[in-house]
C-alpha cells in the first residue's frame, strides 16, 4: 500500500508563529537564569575579594610585628647584643618601635617572669620599664615544649589602661638553652582605623569578632555611629551594634559554592525591623581562638539587581507556558523526525560518514525527500571519502576553505617514505598480498602523522609524502616531524618482528624549508599539496638512507635545518655533510637506525 505524504510547509506554516514563540522564551528563561547565576556569582566573587583585602589589612599590620621580635631575637642569639646590657637593648627596642608606628611596646620576660623593655605613650613618647609580667606573658612552659625552633606565638588579647593589645612571643635561647621570651604589642585601635579607611566609600561595616565572642575590632559606621575603645573586646549582645548582637541567630543562606570554594558565610538578621546581609569567614594566626572577618550591609541597598532579575524571570516563565501550551502537539509531530536529520547532519559535518545510519522513509513529503536525499549522499560521500583525506578537509572547513587553500609560501616540516626492496617484494607475493602489505603499513605511517598533527598528501606508489604546518600552523612541526618519523620506525620493526613473513624495510627523509602550499590543479580535480626544493631534498634524504644502514628496519635522515628548529634532538646522530642530486650547497646529515 502506498503511503500518503503530507506536506510539511503546511503544519509548519500553522504553528510557525507558536515555534517563534516557544524559542523566544526559552532564550528569555535561559538568559534569566544565567544572569541569576551570574549575579550570584559575581555576589559570591566580589565578597571574597573584599574579605580577602581585609585579611591582607590585618597579615599588612600584623606579620611585621612578627618580623622585628624575631629580628630581636636574632641579634640577643647571635651574640650582636647581651641582654645584661640594658642600654644596649633599651636602643634596640626603642628603634623598632620607631621603624614600627603599630608597635606599642617590646619586652623580654627571663624564665622567673620578671621583665624588662620599652613602650609607646599615648604622647608618643618612648619610656623604658620593668617589673612582672602579666601572667598572660609568663609563656616558659609553652616555649619549654617548642624547644629550640619555637615559632612566633600569638597571644590572648590583652586590655591595658583601657586600650586592646594583640602580642606576640618568641623564645630566646642561649648556646641552645631556652632563657626567655621577648614580646611585641600592637593596639588594635591600629587595626580599627585601618579598616574605616578601607571601607570609607562604601555603605559597608567592617569587623573583627574573637571566635564570635567579643568584638575586637569595628568601623564605627552602620548600625554603629560611633566605638569608644573600651568596648572592645567585649561580648556581642554589650559591643552596642543590633547586627552582631543578632549574629547568633542569623539564619545562613550561603550558597554551596561560595562555602566549598571561598570559605565564605552569607547570614541574614533582622536588627532595628530592618534587614541585613552579614558576610564572615574565618582566619588563623594572630591569637588563641579563631578571628572572625566580617562586613554587613542593608538588604535594601543590594536588593534592586534581584528584584530585576525576579521579573524578568516571571515574564519569561509566562511567555514560555504559554508558547509551550500552544506549540505541544507540532512539536511532538515533527520533533523526532528533524532530529534525526539533526543527527546525521551533524555526523555529515564531522565527517564521521561511518556511523551514520540510513534514515527511514517518512509519511510526510518533504522529509520523506530529506531522507532520501541524505542516504544517498551519505552514500557518495563515503565513496569520495576514500580518495580524499578526511583529516585534512575537516581542517581546510575549519579554517576556512578559500583562504587556507590559496597558495602561498611557508616554511613547512616534510616527511618522505619509501619501502626499500619493494620490487623483490612484490615479486614474491601476489598482488593481492602486495595491495594489503600496503595498505597494513600506510596504515601505520598514517596514524603516527596524524597523530602529531600533520598533513597526509599522497601516497606515491610505496611511498608516501607529509608534512607540517599547514594547513594548521604548528610552531613546533620540526620536533612534531621527527617524533612521527621515530614513531613510524619503531611501528614498521614491531610490525616485522610480529609478522617476519611481512616483514617491509622503511626509508624515511624529514626535512625543514620553505615551500609553496595549498591547492594545485584544475578545473574540477585539485590538490592540496606542497612543491618546491624542500620537497626534493626530502626525498633524496630518505633516497640516502640505503647507503646509510642498507640492512636496517627502518632507518630516518634528517636534514640540519629540522635539526636546527627542532628541541628534542638527542636520539639523533651527527652523519657530517652530504651532496645530493640537483642542489649545490651539501646538506648536513642526522641520523636514527632502528635496527
Amino acid at each position: 500500500m502506498k503511503l500518503r505524504r503530507f506536506s510539511l510547509t503546511a503544519i509548519v506554516g500553522v504553528g510557525f508563529g507558536l515555534l517563534v514563540a516557544v524559542c523566544g522564551g526559552a532564550v528569555l528563561f535561559t538568559s534569566v537564569t544565567a544572569n541569576i547565576k551570574n549575579t550570584r556569582d559575581l555576589l559570591d566573587s566580589t565578597a571574597h575579594l573584599s574579605l580577602m583585602s581585609i585579611e591582607n589589612i590585618i597579615s599588612a599590620s600584623f606579620d611585621p610585628i612578627s618580623e622585628a621580635v624575631m629580628e630581636i631575637r636574632d641579634f640577643v642569639e647571635d651574640g650582636e647584643i647581651y641582654l645584661s646590657d640594658e642600654h644596649q637593648v633599651s636602643e634596640l627596642m626603642s628603634g623598632v618601635l620607631l621603624g614600627n608606628r603599630n608597635i606599642e611596646w617590646v619586652t623580654f620576660t627571663d624564665l622567673e617572669g620578671r621583665t624588662w623593655g620599652v613602650g609607646r605613650k599615648k604622647n608618643e613618647e618612648i619610656v623604658s620599664f620593668a617589673g612582672q609580667a602579666p601572667r598572660e606573658l609568663q609563656l616558659r612552659n609553652f616555649f619549654s615544649v617548642q624547644g629550640l625552633s619555637g615559632k612566633p606565638q600569638w597571644g590572648r588579647l590583652l586590655r591595658s589602661d583601657g586600650r586592646i593589645f594583640a602580642n606576640v612571643s618568641v623564645p630566646v635561647h642561649y648556646h641552645e638553652t631556652l632563657i626567655g621570651h621577648i614580646t611585641a604589642g600592637v593596639s588594635m585601635e591600629h587595626l580599627s582605623k585601618a579598616l574605616m579607611e578601607f571601607g570609607a566609600d562604601t555603605n559597608l561595616t567592617t569587623f573583627v569578632l574573637n571566635d564570635r565572642r567579643s568584638v575586637i575590632a569595628h568601623t564605627g559606621n552602620g548600625a554603629l555611629d560611633d566605638v569608644e575603645d573600651t568596648r572592645l573586646l567585649t561580648p556581642l549582645d554589650q559591643f552596642g551594634d543590633p547586627v552582631l548582637a543578632a549574629l547568633p541567630s542569623a539564619q545562613s543562606v550561603a550558597t554551596q559554592r561560595s562555602q566549598s570554594r571561598f570559605g565564605l558565610d552569607v547570614l541574614q538578621v533582622k536588627a532595628n525591623d530592618e534587614g541585613y546581609i552579614i558576610l564572615t569567614r574565618e582566619i588563623e594566626g594572630f591569637g588563641y581562638r579563631k578571628w572572625i572577618v566580617g562586613q554587613y550591609i542593608a538588604e535594601n541597598t543590594v536588593g534592586d539587581e534581584i528584584r530585576r532579575l525576579a521579573k524578568s524571570a516571571l515574564i519569561g516563565g509566562v511567555i514560555l507556558l504559554f508558547s509551550a501550551l500552544l506549540a505541544l502537539f507540532i512539536g511532538r509531530r515533527v520533533a523526532e523526525p528533524l532530529g534525526e536529520i539533526a543527527e546525521r547532519a551533524s555526523h555529515i559535518g564531522r565527517l564521521d560518514f561511518d556511523n551514520i545510519k540510513p534514515m527511514e522513509r517518512s509519511v510526510i513529503l518533504e522529509l520523506d525527500k530529506v531522507a532520501t536525499m541524505i542516504n544517498s549522499s551519505v552514500e557518495g560521500l563515503k565513496a569520495m571519502s576514500m580518495y580524499v583525506p578526511r583529516t585534512l578537509v575537516s581542517k581546510l572547513l575549519s579554517r576556512g576553505l578559500e583562504q587556507t587553500t590559496c597558495p602561498r609560501e611557508a616554511e613547512l616540516t616534510i616527511l618522505f617514505t619509501d619501502i626499500a626492496e619493494f620490487t623483490s617484494i612484490s615479486e614474491r607475493h601476489s598482488a593481492g598480498e602486495v595491495a594489503q602489505m600496503l595498505n597494513d603499513h600506510f596504515a601505520i605511517l598514517v596514524k603516527a602523522i596524524e597523530d602529531e598533527g600533520g598533513t597526509v598528501d599522497k601516497f606515491l606508489g610505496d611511498g608516501l609524502l607529509a608534512f607540517w604546518g599547514a594547513p594548521d600552523e604548528q610552531e613546533d612541526h620540526a620536533d612534531a616531524g621527527l617524533r612521527a618519523a621515530r614513531t613510524i620506525a619503531q611501528a614498521v620493526a614491531a610490525h616485522n618482528k610480529a609478522k617476519p613473513d611481512k616483514a617491509l624495510k622503511v626509508r624515511i627523509g624529514v626535512h625543514t624549508g620553505p615551500v609553496i602550499v595549498g591547492n594545485v590543479g584544475g578545473q574540477d580535480r585539485w590538490n592540496y599539496t606542497v612543491i618546491g626544493d624542500a620537497v626534493n631534498v626530502t626525498n633524496r634524504l630518505q633516497g640516502l638512507g640505503k647507503g646509510v644502514a642498507p640492512q636496517a628496519e627502518a632507518v630516518i635522515l634528517a636534514s640540519g635545518e629540522t635539526i636546527q628548529r627542532a628541541t628534542q634532538t638527542d636520539w639523533l646522530q651527527n652523519h657530517g655533510e652530504r651532496s645530493i642530486r640537483g642542489r649545490g650547497a651539501p646538506v648536513e646529515i642526522w641520523a636514527y637506525v632502528e635496527e
